[in-house]
């Protein structure tokens, strides 16, 4: 009964965010590809073949056929966009259409790279990482995932070898230049993401010293960033904070307990494992106190802390959420049916913040996703 409501909640909220689609939402940050991602896990669920409907397949055509952007950052620009295409039509009529456009993308990244310089998923090298490993399953480039290995490495490296300790960003700074001012702890933005994207790349490449080297090296740097005094958090969102970090996907102790989980088991880390496993237990244990304002979305609400605890009971074993999972489910629901009820607008439709990605969250608690989407967010 539990799998049908939650279903069926999820299908509602396609159904609201249906009428808001448009070509100037195409970047994987912004509605379409949310949409398109949680249409094809419920069409997955209920048994429907996505494309045998034409205006499923009109929609990726004209997304194919518009000119994409130059923003090299995943969540804003075509590779996220192509990402997530590759996720919804794999092993469909449609790969053969998104391979010329993948070849002038990749021209375009390799053209760029030494532009490359922030580490994180949604704006960073991280992110163009999440890109190739997924388009590798259409067309293989291991020239294109070699070279951004290589300056996932180096942009790693300057930050081990600076190391520095400068003021915190001040509120409402561009996230775009706000590692300027110190070693950001997040997923979304900062180091994490790439000891979670070398894991991801040496599953991929295990023959790879280099990026070997390169990931042990940064699960003992990151473990040197814990508070050093008792706090509700461990880690911080920034370097030189001394005070505790909200409680969301985005940075602070979860992006840093998802790191060393899959740093650790990629390199049969035990050490590492172990204080992943700890940082999740900590989470669960004073999980909904920390989560502020109440919010609903996978960034840093309610869901994106439901996806991670569920990260952490498929890589731990014997790993319990001790409750929090369900009271995280629930609060996500509640959110969504006041969503539902109209109390929120409905441009609030994207996958990192909005309803969408909240929904596929949901989903995932009750069916195995065939698209892989959480596989953007390093989980």
């Amino acid at each position: 009964m539990r799998s049908t409501n939650l279903i069926n909640l999820a299908q509602e909220i396609q159904n609201k965010l249906s009428d808001n689609i448009g070509p100037d939402y195409m970047e994987f940050g912004g509605s379409l590809i949310g949409k398109l991602l949680l249409n094809e896990e419920l069409n997955y669920i209920n048994g429907v073949n996505s494309t045998s409907n034409s205006s499923f397949n009109d929609l990726i055509d004209l997304v194919v056929n518009s000119n994409f952007s130059e923003d090299l950052r995943f969540w804003y620009g075509p590779a996220g966009t192509y990402w997530g295409l590759t996720c919804i039509t794999l092993n469909t009529m449609h790969s053969l259409t998104l391979s010329k456009r993948i070849k002038e993308l990749d021209e375009l990244i390799l053209s760029r790279l030494n532009t490359i310089d922030m580490p994180g998923l949604v704006d960073g090298i991280a992110g163009l990482l999440i890109y190739a490993i997924k388009r590798n399953q259409i067309l293989n480039n291991d020239i294109l995932s070699a070279a951004l290995i290589e300056r996932a490495i180096e942009i790693f490296r300057s930050a081990q070898m600076s190391n520095c300790i400068r003021n915190p960003p001040k509120k409402n700074i561009d996230s775009r230049v706000r590692h300027d001012l110190g070693v950001d702890l997040g997923l979304a933005h900062g180091y994490p993401a790439l000891i979670a994207i070398f894991a991801d790349c040496l599953s991929k490449y295990p023959q790879n010293d280099k990026l070997r080297e390169a990931l042990q090296e940064s699960l003992v740097w990151l473990k040197s960033h814990e508070l050093p005094q008792s706090n509700i958090s461990r880690y911080p969102f920034f370097q030189n904070e001394i005070i505790s970090s909200r409680l969301g996907w985005c940075y602070g102790d979860l992006s840093v307990a998802i790191a060393f989980c899959k740093g650790g088991r990629i390199l049969d880390d035990k050490i590492s494992l172990s204080w992943g496993r700890k940082l999740f237990d900590d989470i669960v244990f004073c999980g909904e106190q920390r989560i502020r304002n109440n919010e609903h979305c996978l960034c840093h609400g309610y869901s994106g802390v439901m996806r991670a605890i569920k990260f952490a009971e498929e890589v731990l074993t014997d790993f319990s959420s001790s409750g929090s999972y369900a009271l995280l489910c629930t609060k996500t629901t509640d959110a969504c049916r006041k969503f539902l009820d109209g109390h929120i607008s409905v441009s609030e439709d994207n996958l990192l913040e909005g309803y969408s990605g909240t929904a596929l969250g949901l989903l995932n608690t009750v069916a195995v996703s065939r698209t892989g989407w959480h596989k953007a967010f390093a989980m």
